[in-house]
């Protein structure tokens, strides 16, 4: 199942692999949110959630998981949060729901005009948010991070998986 999304903000979308048929109707294709979660592997993530409940279009669907999204982050008790912004659309997403306050932290890599950069930018402009924190390589400190995440953690990792994400998650605790 695929539902690309286009246009901003978030609840603006439109579905592109839509069923052709009418709702209602013997062959109209039923989508299910349990279905989509299964196909990222991440069903067990959402187990509190009726996830269930069948959809004739992919518009009621789509339509159905906003609200969702929307009453989780109108849950959430963060009043200044952040946000690990690549510039694609699932953080685009995700940052869709955040309040203006959200710091966005992008990884930066080999320099300031990468496409997650870039891609960043525009999304924190298109939601009015302040251009996002940079973290860029370094890289002395990037191999004292991976170290000790291998260290304490007693695994291997994927140095390009563990870097980024815990230089940007230093900056967000300040």
């Amino acid at each position: 199942l695929s539902i690309p999304a286009s246009g901003l903000p978030h609840g603006n979308y439109t579905a592109l692999d839509a069923p052709a048929s009418e709702p209602g109707s013997p062959d109209a294709q039923l989508l299910a949110i349990s279905d989509v979660l299964d196909e990222f592997g991440i069903s067990s993530l959402y187990s509190s959630l009726d996830t269930t409940i069948k959809y004739q279009t992919v518009e009621e669907f789509v339509s159905h998981f906003d609200t969702l999204l929307h009453e989780y982050f109108e849950k959430q008790k963060e009043p200044s949060p952040t946000v690990l912004l690549s510039g694609g659309i699932d953080s685009a997403i995700i940052t869709s729901y955040l309040g203006k306050d959200t710091q966005c932290i992008t990884w930066g890599g080999w320099g300031p005009e990468t496409s997650d950069v870039l891609y960043s930018k525009k999304t924190a402009k298109a939601f009015g948010l302040r251009d996002p924190h940079v973290v860029f390589v370094d890289y002395d400190k990037d191999m004292e991070v991976y170290e000790k995440a291998v260290t304490a953690l007693k695994i291997p990792l994927l140095y390009h998986n563990v870097v980024p994400h815990i230089r940007m998650a230093e900056l967000a605790q300040g």
